[in-house]
């Protein structure tokens, strides 16, 4: 797995550090942690840096399947709209899961086909995909399929955004990204002001590689 840390700053702008936004590649593709103001400006810088010192290394947007958001606070999300719009500039047709942590009562009110409660915080995450979808983020705007997840994560409840109705259909579980079979998303109760969660991501176990040489010396 290789990391790219695109941004660890606070929501106030800082003159060293960019908003949150990170990428994990492994072998089954890249994930996208987080996408701050910007996102895709610091996604294009660092490309091209992998192309000058690292020809070997590739960030290529056709390899990116997840988008796992940790919370809904701006500095986190702010830049997915536009991004997901490039991409469609880009003539994507990869399906994309969207991922992220709600709260117990915002899944009762989306099964339920109710709004949003009023008590559910400004950066709740489903007002935002509402919103983005609103602006042109569906798939038959896109060009490419989007599932849009949220979760309990404390419950381990998932649901899937119906962008048709504006409301939401119960999953049995977190949904995988397409096509994943050695790396799996995990979401890690976090405490925050917000529905917050961390990612891990678990590869399976491989076997090492059998050394003859070694072994006839023991």
């Amino acid at each position: 797995m290789e990391l790219h840390i695109l941004g660890t700053a606070s929501a106030r702008p800082s003159g060293a550090r960019e908003v949150s936004g990170s990428l994990l590649s492994c072998d089954d593709g890249i994930a996208v942690i987080d996408a701050g103001e910007g996102f895709q400006m610091r996604y294009a810088a660092q490309r091209k840096r992998l192309k000058t010192h690292t020809p070997s290394g590739s960030l290529r947007a056709a390899r990116i399947d997840v988008v796992c958001l940790t919370h809904g606070h701006l500095d986190h999300t702010w830049g997915v709209l536009p991004w997901l719009q490039t991409m469609a500039l880009d003539r994507r047709t990869r399906p994309l899961l969207i991922v992220g942590p709600t709260s117990p009562q915002v899944i009762e009110a989306l099964l339920d086909g109710q709004p949003i409660p009023e008590d559910a915080p400004p950066a709740e995450l489903a007002r935002q995909m509402t919103s983005w979808h609103s602006l042109g983020a569906v798939s038959e705007h896109l060009g490419y399929d989007v599932r849009w997840i949220l979760g309990d994560v404390e419950t381990d409840e998932w649901v899937e955004l119906d962008v048709a109705t504006g409301g939401a259909v119960r999953l049995p579980t977190l949904p995988q990204p397409e096509g994943w079979s050695q790396v799996r998303i995990r979401p890690l109760a976090t405490q925050h002001t917000v529905p917050s969660c961390a990612w891990m991501f678990e590869s399976k176990p491989k076997a090492g590689k059998f050394n003859r040489l070694k072994a006839a010396e023991l």
